[in-house]
């Protein structure tokens, strides 16, 4: 596939990611956190509905995948090659760093039983071990992770948060190269 087979192809799914259900809907990030004497610690949060996540899914993990055509830091770096307008690459290059930055934390530094949970290793956790794959690694350290219903609540919130802005991030880059293509400002 060639890069401009690669760049098109990134565009329509991210167009599947906007069109979907999930994303009409919107994704909730607000949570509250409470002390109760007698129950401890509870965390509500408004979840997404099980088949849209899932069903979003499906083409979201696309782009975060390694070896995908439209693997996410793959596009960006051949948007960074390939664009010759300097304010595109330099908007490309501050909303991947901003981008960079979000999939490490929310503002919320999450530590279970010595374990940092990044927004990404969430994700990444919980794609590996829970929505498409059943490594016994992952599916164990999951289990361990999430033996408690506040920690399993704070690794699922670590996970919606990753979402939102990655998803944010995948539609910025389309539109950006949406632009690019507009005005051939590509370098092909």
């Amino acid at each position: 596939m060639d890069t401009l087979e690669k760049l098109k192809l990134f565009r329509e799914k991210a167009e599947e990611l906007r069109k979907s259900r999930l994303l009409k809907k919107g994704i909730n990030l607000e949570f509250s956190i409470t002390w109760n004497q007698t129950k401890g610690i509870l965390i509500e949060t408004e979840k997404p509905d099980e088949e849209d996540l899932r069903s979003y899914l499906l083409t979201f993990r696309q782009f975060i995948a390694e070896g995908e055509p439209i693997y996410l830091p793959h596009i960006c770096n051949l948007c960074f090659q390939k664009i010759t307008n300097e304010d595109l690459r330099t908007r490309l290059n501050e909303a991947r760093e901003a981008w960079k930055q979000e999939r490490r934390s929310d503002g919320i530094g999450v530590n279970l039983w010595g374990q940092d949970i990044t927004p990404e290793i969430a994700t990444k956790l919980l794609i590996n071990a829970h929505y498409f794959h059943s490594d016994p690694d992952r599916i164990a350290l999951l289990k361990e992770l999430s033996r408690l219903d506040f920690t399993k609540e704070l690794i699922n919130d670590q996970f919606r948060y990753y979402l939102v802005a990655t998803t944010k991030f995948i539609l910025y880059i389309s539109n950006i190269i949406g632009i690019a293509m507009e005005k051939e400002l590509f370098n092909l």
